[in-house]
């Protein structure tokens, strides 16, 4: 069995706005394709934005096909720790706990966040596909 994946928010952004380099964007639209995941506070974030209807269809659409991983007790109490050990964002703490609780590899621009925090996987797909 392959790497799983969990996409950050910034990550998905980027894809929509088409910004990230090409070879990113064919990477992270795979991965979209084959129904990755996302934490439920990137469920959250994307659906606060207020971008223009075509942008927000194409949202709707991404979260009906990943999967969504929800808030549970476990999660809970591994961002807590997180929050208590290092100096990040609670959503940013959700995604990380989410992330090691399920043995996920986090997609993401975040390395100043995530590098802080051991033994969390992450690729930052704009470093990893610069062309």
């Amino acid at each position: 069995m392959g790497k799983k994946y969990l996409i950050d928010t910034n990550v998905i952004s980027k894809f929509l706005e088409e910004t990230l380099p090409k070879k990113a964007m064919n990477w992270v639209g795979e991965l979209i394709d084959n129904g990755t995941n996302i934490s439920i506070i990137n469920k959250i974030e994307l659906l606060s934005y207020e971008p223009p209807k075509e942008q927000m269809d194409a949202i709707r659409e991404l979260i009906d096909n990943v999967f969504i991983y929800p808030l549970d007790n476990i999660i809970a109490e591994k961002a807590a720790e997180i929050r208590r050990k290092h100096t990040i964002k609670l959503p940013d703490s959700v995604i990380a706990a989410t992330a090691l609780v399920h043995d996920l590899t986090i997609i993401t621009i975040n390395e100043t966040d995530f590098s802080k925090i051991p033994h969390v996987s992450y690729i930052n797909p704009s470093k990893r596909f610069d062309t």
